[in-house]
């Protein structure tokens, strides 16, 4: 089974993520979306982490 998490931004962080330059703002995606992507790999689904739905 495969999980989608869905991640929003405060409108802070939307705001600074735009003032980066878009090389740098790749980066900082790129980590986010490893970071989860290990999150979701090794989390164990416990009752509070779970994703909805399931």
């Amino acid at each position: 089974m495969k999980i989608i998490w869905t991640i929003e931004f405060l409108d802070e962080a939307e705001r600074d993520l735009k003032m980066l330059d878009r090389s740098a703002q790749l980066q900082v995606l790129k980590g986010l979306n490893s970071s989860y992507s290990l999150l979701s790999a090794s989390i164990g689904f416990s009752r509070a982490a779970r994703p909805a739905g399931i």
